[in-house]
């Protein structure tokens, strides 16, 4: 390295409660490692900084409220974890959101990512209880991992538009999503948007595979627009997909439901076994090359 360019080494501020505040200097680019963990007081860091790297935890445990790294190129796992004074942080373009980055920050209402480079990444956004708007506008492609924004109750706005795969229990409890627009994804995984009961709407059409649970106890859940052409099968991993848990071992139809289908496609799902746990209790209806499934009413 430059010998002008210089780094917090790792670890270097480590359980120091007295900090309160850091100016990174112009020649400041790289924080290492936990450099300033469960730094309990450090409430601030100056805005014109020339960070580009972040370690591990760098931040994890402190009191900041805000946070703007314009020149970040390399956010590490779990930097801001268990910051729960954070509101706001400002990141630039094409960085990854790695595991557990926002673990646990409770405060944090809005986020931008102007430019999301590939992944969420595991528990990236876990228990974000305050977390209302990830402003995501990007055209990339993406993945969101296993637990990013589980347990993101009041997360209402989030685009998917560009995202190609969701991983297990990935919005579970996301109790404030509405519609979901997921025409590029690939995959949902295990109960990825179980307990979202605000959820009405869900369209899909490449995906292949919707694992156990993806959608229970989405009691709100009243369209599901299945658009896949006829040479890719959407499978279920389990019966129970959309369905309502009444108890431990019971478990409904969610009598909400309406099924739309590609009319060219529809017979493959009406031979599936999984499918047919639906479909065989419903009213077929074919309008505009469209096959309608809706739920036979109750006698």
């Amino acid at each position: 390295m430059d010998k002008k360019r210089k780094s917090i080494s790792d670890s270097a501020f480590m359980n120091n409660s007295k900090i309160v505040s850091v100016e990174f200097g112009s020649q400041c680019v790289h924080v290492g490692n936990n450099a300033f963990e469960n730094c309990i007081s450090l409430k601030k860091i100056n805005d014109d900084n020339e960070i580009e790297s972040i370690g591990e935890k760098a931040f994890a445990r402190t009191k900041l409220s805000y946070a703007s790294f314009s020149r970040l190129n390399n956010l590490n796992p779990g930097v801001f974890e268990r910051c729960s004074d954070l509101t706001y942080v400002n990141i630039p373009n094409n960085i990854e959101i790695l595991n557990n980055t926002f673990a646990g920050c409770s405060n944090l209402t809005h986020i931008d990512i102007p430019q999301c480079s590939s992944i969420i990444g595991t528990s990236a956004f876990k228990e974000c209880t305050n977390l209302e708007i990830v402003n995501n506008s990007t055209v990339l492609s993406f993945e969101i991992y296993q637990y990013a924004f589980c347990g993101c109750f009041k997360l209402n706005s989030i685009h998917f538009n560009e995202c190609t795969g969701i991983g297990d229990k990935a919005f579970k409890d996301c109790r404030s999503l509405n519609e979901l627009n997921l025409n590029k994804c690939q995959y949902i995984g295990e109960s990825a948007f179980a307990g979202c009961t605000n959820i009405s709407q869900v369209m899909i059409s490449v995906c292949s595979t919707i694992k156990s649970n993806a959608f229970i106890n989405c009691t709100n859940l009243s369209n599901i627009y299945i658009n896949n052409p006829s040479n890719i099968f959407c499978e279920l991993k389990n019966k129970y997909v959309f369905c309502i848990q009444e108890t431990s071992s019971v478990y409904s139809i969610n009598s909400n439901i309406t099924f739309y289908f590609r009319a060219d496609s529809f017979e493959k799902y009406r031979e599936n076994p999984m499918w047919k746990y639906y479909i065989d209790d419903m009213t077929i209806t074919n309008q505009d090359d469209q096959i309608i499934c809706t739920k036979n009413p109750i006698e």
